[in-house]
């Protein structure tokens, strides 16, 4: 979606058209292409477009302010000035072993495309992401187990069968929920910003035999991204309400308990075991977009504040002496014997394809976005005192402040939440409207078309959930529970319900509120996708308040 006249859109197009302009001089008579002075203007120029290219790229301009295409323009001709970086080039041999041959051109092909427009996007907001959530962490295991948190927390679990629209990271990141491999595929993308592996441990052919592993020094630390928790290091003896020391690969192959003690009740056991996981196949998580040689050009243009992670090839070189396959096997693995795993190029193929159907499932998925749609005018006929309204055009806040949450302005997500909410029976009215009673309220809320009902229902409904996630992105812990407390508790559409209980009995435990926690955590049903997740909390914290001293006393508070 493209919001145009506006007066940085105008700014963006006119500088792209004065740089491509320039890009595309022809030298004078006499200036040869080998001169000092040619070189050096040809450098200037590759600088000024890439900073352009680059602003252009950031998450709250793109497809707001500017388009995709223009961008790809302006990176084919940013790539053009150097002779090197269009000149197809045989691939490693990593990847034809490893990539059918529609993906090896992918990875060959020197010019850039649509798609990889959304991978610098991506990577620009992955780059804040991470330093957002891992805030003053002060190990690599910290930063991991946040990041881990800030995953499952503004991606909410939803089945793989809700969730066959093919989305891109920011795209599940927008509309807020995900299945597992969404979220694992987020989490794997984060990490890669501090330069932090991580892979996918197959242990079975069925869709929930496997784990999330990530690479820290000798060890694998396992994380399972369907409970939306790190595998408990300390299962039978918690040290505090959340789990802040996840298992190792090595841990849980000698203790085959720190898995099966993982099971909802008797009849639902832990998908995963001890001897699965030790045989496990590792496949290594990527799209070719990062292994490109396109990448690597622009990847090495970029420093200082936009030296973000664009290319991570899994080929060692003199650029990289260890690539992701060679660290791989200083980890342990058998480099040999990784494989890729195939679901982000698959959503990403079909993310660029879809067909009529999934358009349409996706415009359903996002008109929330639209609000608000204003009613632009309120008419009464003067004979039969007949009441009509027109509507204007869509206004889309609240796209806008959903962005601007995902980049970390949260205070002001908070206040423009608010108002969103306050539209979901009534819209925005004309300007010097008189004031309108609650029964005429009524009346024109039955005057709306049913579209523009269902946008702002939906819209109001997200931002009352989104406000308890901004708050404890901010700390608010005591406001979050509250206000995911009087999200469930409001009438209206509850898409979030589930999502808001989880969250608010893990903000209680956090506030020591053990007792609330499990009351609240026992609620959930066998038929909800959190229920697994649940149990695994509901055990952890009734060792915990099994074990608080005589005359009670909060138990020890989660870490954030």
């Amino acid at each position: 979606m493209k919001v145009l006249g506006s007066r940085g859109g105008l700014v963006a197009v006119l500088m792209v058209s004065l740089l491509v302009g320039c890009s595309a001089r022809q030298p004078d008579a006499g200036e040869g292409d080998g001169t000092t002075d040619s070189v050096a203007e040809r450098k200037k120029r590759r600088a000024n477009i890439l900073k352009s290219l680059m602003t252009m790229a950031q998450p709250e301009v793109l497809a707001i302010e500017t388009d995709r295409a223009t961008v790809v323009s302006l990176l084919n001709d940013w790539a053009g000035l150097e002779e090197t970086a269009t000149t197809v080039k045989p691939i490693d041999p990593v990847y034809t072993s490893r990539l059918a041959k529609a993906l090896q051109d992918k990875v060959a092909e020197p010019r850039f495309s649509r798609r990889d427009v959304g991978h610098i996007r991506n990577g620009l907001w992955y780059a804040r992401v991470a330093a957002l959530a891992a805030g003053d962490a002060r190990t690599d295991l910290q930063r991991v187990v946040r990041l881990f948190r800030y995953v499952s927390r503004n991606v909410a679990l939803r089945a793989d069968e809700d969730t066959r629209l093919p989305l891109a990271p920011f795209g599940i990141a927008m509309l807020g929920d995900g299945n597992s491999h969404d979220r694992a595929w987020l989490f794997a993308n984060l990490l890669r910003q501090f330069r932090i592996d991580s892979v996918i441990l197959r242990c079975g052919d069925q869709p929930r035999f496997w784990l999330f592993g990530v690479l820290l020094g000798e060890e694998v630390y396992l994380f399972d991204t369907n409970l939306g928790l790190p595998i408990p290091a300390d299962r039978t003896q918690p040290n505090g309400v959340a789990i802040d020391r996840p298992a190792t690969l090595k841990q849980v192959v000698q203790d085959s308990t720190l898995l099966s003690g993982l099971a909802g009740d008797a009849t639902h056991p832990y998908p995963v075991t001890a001897n699965s996981l030790a045989a496990a196949k590792i496949e290594v998580v990527g799209s070719t977009s990062f292994w490109a040689q396109r990448m690597r050009h622009l990847q090495m243009s970029l420093a200082g504040e936009e030296s973000i992670v664009l290319w991570d090839p899994l080929e060692s070189s003199e650029l990289v002496p260890e690539g992701v396959l060679a660290r791989l096997k200083l980890a342990g693995f058998d480099s040999e014997g990784v494989t890729v795993w195939k679901y982000p190029e698959e959503r990403l193929e079909g993310n660029a394809a879809f067909d009529n159907q999934q358009r349409q499932v996706f415009r359903l998925r996002t008109r929330a976005f639209d609000a608000p749609v204003p009613i632009a005018q309120i008419l009464q006929d003067g004979q039969n005192r007949e009441v009509r309204i027109v509507m204007g055009p869509a206004q889309f806040r609240h796209r806008l402040t959903r962005n601007r949450q995902l980049m970390g302005d949260l205070k002001s997500s908070v206040t423009a939440y608010l108002g969103i909410r306050l539209w979901r029976d009534v819209p925005p009215l004309p300007e010097k409207t008189p004031f309108i009673s609650r029964g005429q309220y009524a009346v024109l809320k039955t005057l709306l078309p049913t579209q523009v009902r269902f946008i702002h229902e939906e819209a109001a409904d997200d931002a009352s959930f989104w406000i308890g996630v901004c708050q404890y992105e901010q700390g608010q812990v005591a406001s979050a529970a509250k206000s995911m407390r009087s999200y469930r508790e409001r009438s209206g559409p509850h898409e979030w319900a589930g999502a808001a209980r989880w969250r608010e009995s893990q903000c209680l435990a956090e506030l020591g509120q053990l007792d609330e926690a499990v009351s609240l955590l026992k609620q959930t049903r066998p038929d909800d996708l959190r229920w697994a997740g649940s149990q695994v909390l509901l055990r952890r914290w009734q060792r915990l308040l099994a074990a608080r001293p005589a005359g009670g006393g909060d138990a020890k508070k989660a870490t954030r």
